[in-house]
């Protein structure tokens, strides 16, 4: 655990903290956004301490694409938001930051008097976000690729559909 830890600690929070320590995940506690920061399976994520008791929330950021322009990046978020939205799970939030990035956000509860998290249900529900997090991701490159490099076969479409205009002109 880290040096810089808030004042308090959600249950369901300190538990999951507990699982990322047995399972041998560093994590770090960023005071600015209340925020507990970590990466699992290769992907950075975020777990949230400005939540009550028996919930705990993951956030997890997305890359939009490589390119510094953005405008491109704005744009292919907006193209993807439909697609994104019929992908992702019903309690799944998502958003567009600018700079490059956008997220994907989801919170759990736990009805109880004393709300335990088990590693069993922490591990799936950082399956469950990861792969949110790729499948996102996934989404927004193949709408960049779409849009900026289009498969061969949809080039020649629309040149051939050019050419015969052009040859109808004449």
């Amino acid at each position: 655990m880290t040096e810089n830890t808030p004042e308090k600690v959600p249950a369901i929070v300190s538990q999951a903290l507990t699982w990322l320590d047995r399972m041998g995940i560093a994590y770090r506690y960023i005071p600015d956004a209340q925020l507990w920061e970590f990466v699992y399976d290769g992907l950075y994520m975020l777990l949230m301490n400005d939540c009550n008791d028996n919930e705990f929330g993951l956030y997890a950021p997305v890359l939009i694409t490589d390119t510094d322009d953005e405008e491109i990046q704005k744009m292919v978020y907006e193209c993807s938001a439909s697609s994104i939205e019929q992908e992702l799970s019903s309690n799944c939030d998502f958003g567009y930051h600018g700079e490059g990035l956008c997220h994907i956000a989801q919170w759990w509860g736990i009805e109880s008097k004393n709300p335990k998290l088990t590693k069993k249900v922490f591990v799936e529900k950082l399956k469950e976000m990861h792969g949110f997090q790729i499948e996102m991701h996934f989404i927004l490159h193949g709408t960049y690729e779409g849009m900026f490099n289009p498969p061969t076969e949809v080039m020649r479409e629309i040149f051939k559909d050019l050419k015969f205009d052009e040859s109808h002109e004449q």
